[in-house]
């Protein structure tokens, strides 16, 4: 908290250097919360959760005031890499894929608003990735779900695509399409 303080305080001198404090500050407050479950056992998995979604929003925060996308690939990151990293609280393929969907509809809702794609793009393949890693063991018996997971990313990432290019008047270029492609095989197969 005291890098994140210090950041805000410094801000006005030298925000380019000020905007670094914080974001050591956000990467030790995911540290410390995941550290204090998963290596101390000090807080319930509830409890390491709503730190890790404090974390995101405040992440989230600091992104919108220091305009740099660092903080939202820190909140993306954090928040995706919860189901690997906190034990008990996401049981099984429903709970993952609704916790998960609910992540990508606030990046993409957050990439729309801050006018950066790059935010709903990292958050795309964070859910693909973290999800496939997690049920790859379980998918024999939970294809179903796995199906409709990916069928709600379609739909909530291709929202978001076409809803950034008509918000924001900006067609999506070559080089942009080439970064959702990937994906698209993915969702497609």
């Amino acid at each position: 908290f005291a890098l994140i303080g210090i950041g805000l305080a410094l801000s006005h001198a030298n925000r380019q250097y000020a905007a670094l404090l914080p974001a050591g500050g956000v990467v030790t407050l995911f540290v410390a919360t995941y550290g204090a479950h998963m290596y101390y056992g000090m807080i319930a998995p509830e409890t390491a959760a709503a730190g890790v979604v404090a974390t995101c929003a405040l992440s989230l925060w600091l992104c919108r005031m220091f305009e740099s996308e660092l903080y939202a690939l820190f909140a993306v990151a954090g928040s995706y890499a919860a189901p690997f990293l906190i034990d008990n609280v996401l049981v099984d393929t429903v709970d993952l894929a609704i916790y998960f969907s609910a992540w990508s509809v606030v990046f993409s809702v957050y990439a729309l608003w801050i006018g950066r794609r790059l935010v709903y793009l990292l958050a795309l393949y964070f859910a693909l990735i973290g999800f496939d890693a997690i049920q790859r063991d379980s998918m024999q018996t939970e294809w179903l779900a796995a199906v409709i997971f990916l069928s709600v990313q379609f739909v909530i990432f291709s929202g978001a695509a076409a809803a950034y290019s008509i918000r924001r008047n900006e067609p999506m270029r070559q080089d942009v399409a080439l970064m959702h492609q990937p994906a698209l095989l993915i969702l497609n197969t």
